[in-house]
């Protein structure tokens, strides 16, 4: 017996399956997940001393080997390389021992966990399980998750068969779920909530009918309407993690709708903001501008016509649009000022098209989410006729004077004074089509394994449309850079939106 030093402290299971060994006491975590035998982490290895015989004895039993050869039938290749690996206890193997036996289920719910966001709200509450109680439970969440699963996988890896199986195991899921939104009890709870988002999600993935993901998330807000959102103050963390998670979803969902969303009253972005780190606080703001615009958005649906009320109502969307429009510029000095989120120009030598390089994804994520907003609040005021904006454009362009090396990097405050809203909407859309590039370059650097941001879907497909699709240069160029393994960082369902 000796004291491990060089030799790894792993427990044998994961020294047998050749995988690094977490060292958690008295199991470790990995064979805990995988359902396997563990005896934990060694302080402690015996090792097995072995004589080494000199020279000339190994040669005189070499000779006598050879000699009673030539006496006694010769024994198969094979067999003498089965035999020479008997003698060595640490390198023989047993297929059936180092091959977790996973049934097929637990497969596709494992690839699936590379796809969701880590510690996020589905991915945490799949952790309260173990993978086979979730193929066994029946319960509603178990259903959705294996039906998004299951179809997730049939996409990956364009299995016609499993992928006919999703389809089934949705239809259950979803009957499954219309008899629990029977159930006034059952309409509030957590895993209603994320069996929806799992249902969504799926349709995102592999839409099932035109339109189903926005109807899944206009459902899911109804249900959040359900709750006071004051008595989320008291919630635990991981509920308040469900609401924060599907924010940008139904927001997406609401503008794509032209109705106000929920997450624009004052209560609700109190209550979204309980714990909210400094460093998620930017976020928080840009996505509180997103939700004022589902509000302008809805409101510009009834300003047609030419009556006092409505130009009245007119005046007030075009000056709350300013407002936010003042509110974003703030927030975009402020956020340049940040040393953190610096970006350098570079200029692709193929196509020539000027990119930004971030420190990190999480960095070109929100430029994009940014962009994605003043293109929202563009539209609203390109909607709106410009009549009686004319009264109010000097008092826009003084609010709107900026220093003369900001105009050196945009000109889209300049367009946005003049009152061309067209134009400084393709800028912002041309902004966050610099970002894609090098976030999806971070995100092969992670291995590619998990799956496009939302936020990045949405002010992908939000800047090619104002850049005029694929009748653009800029609109081809952005379908480009999803060539090759990119080809399904845009879920299809995205597109139909």
């Amino acid at each position: 017996m000796v004291n491990v030093a060089g030799r790894s402290k792993g427990c044998s299971t994961c020294r047998r399956r050749r995988v690094k060994c977490d060292e958690t006491r008295p199991t470790c975590q990995r064979c805990q997940r995988l359902g396997l035998v563990c005896d934990g982490p060694k302080d402690t290895a015996f090792v097995e001393a072995k004589i080494v015989k000199s020279r000339r004895t190994r040669k005189a039993a070499v000779t006598t080997t050879t000699v009673l050869a030539r006496t006694q039938p010769t024994v198969s290749k094979r067999q003498e390389i089965e035999d020479s690996l008997s003698m060595s206890p640490d390198r023989q193997n047993s297929i059936l021992e180092i091959c977790p036996k996973f049934n097929e289920h637990e497969v596709y719910i494992c690839h699936m966990r590379h796809q969701l966001l880590t510690n996020g709200p589905v991915d945490a509450r799949i952790q309260d399980f173990q993978l086979a109680e979730i193929t066994t439970d029946g319960s509603l969440f178990g259903q959705a998750l294996l039906s998004s699963a299951t179809t997730w996988f049939g996409i990956q890896y364009h299995q016609p068969n499993i992928l006919t199986k999703g389809y089934v195991m949705h239809g259950a899921a979803l009957r499954q779920l219309n008899l629990a939104l029977r159930v006034p009890a059952c309409q509030a709870s957590d895993d209603v909530l994320l069996s929806v988002i799992l249902l969504a999600m799926r349709e995102m993935v592999e839409p099932s009918g035109p339109k189903n993901y926005l109807k899944h998330m206009l459902g899911l807000e109804r249900l959040l309407e359900l709750r006071d959102p004051t008595s989320l103050a008291t919630c635990s963390t991981r509920t308040l993690d469900i609401y924060k998670g599907v924010r940008q979803m139904i927001l997406l969902a609401s503008l794509r709708n032209r109705v106000p969303s929920i997450f624009a009253k004052p209560e609700w972005k109190a209550v979204l903001r309980r714990g909210c780190l400094p460093k998620d606080s930017d976020e928080h703001d840009l996505l509180d501008v997103l939700a004022d615009c589902s509000i302008l958005t809805a409101a510009t649906e009834n300003c047609n016509g030419h009556t006092v009320w409505v130009l009245r109502q007119r005046d007030e969307i075009i000056c709350k649009a300013v407002n936010l429009l003042i509110y974003l510029r703030t927030w975009k000095l402020r956020w340049d000022d940040d040393t953190s989120n610096s970006y350098a120009e570079d200029r692709i030598s193929l196509s020539g098209y000027l990119v930004y390089r971030f420190r990190n994804d999480s960095v070109a994520r929100m430029l994009m989410l940014y962009n994605t907003a003043f293109i929202h609040v563009l539209q609203i005021l390109a909607s709106t006729t410009l009549d009686t904006f004319n009264a109010l454009r000097n008092s826009v362009q003084v609010q709107f004077a900026l220093p003369r090396t900001y105009y050196d990097q945009s000109d889209v405050w300049t367009l946005i004074s003049n009152g061309d809203y067209m134009a400084a909407e393709r800028c912002a859309g041309l902004e966050s089509a610099r970002c894609i590039a090098d976030y999806l370059d971070h995100k092969r650097a992670r291995g590619g394994n998990d799956s496009t941001s939302p936020v990045v879907q949405w002010a992908y497909v939000t800047a090619w449309r104002a850049l005029g699709g694929n009748e653009s240069v800029e609109g081809m160029w952005m379908m480009r850079l999803l060539d090759g393994e990119d080809s399904q960082a845009i879920a299809k369902g995205v597109w139909e939106l």
